[in-house]
């Protein structure tokens, strides 16, 4: 799973895309409420639940608020 998160961190930073890739070995709870009080629009969230290692969620801020 790192591999692929670097992969796409990289590709990303190449469009010109500002990312930021937290790898660090919190509760996704933690992790999404510092997401937010930093105020990052866009999350991609990659995770090896399933058997395959895929993208699991796009969020953005607009769908989060809707929410609400």
């Amino acid at each position: 799973m790192q591999e692929l998160a670097e992969k796409l961190y990289a590709e990303l930073s190449a469009l010109g895309i500002d990312v930021l890739m937290d790898d660090r070995k919190e509760r996704p709870g933690v992790m999404f409420a510092d997401m937010e009080l930093i105020g990052i629009p866009h999350t991609i969230v990659l995770g090896d639940r399933n058997s395959t290692t895929t993208i699991s969620n796009i969020i953005s801020s607009q769908r989060r608020e809707a929410a609400d």
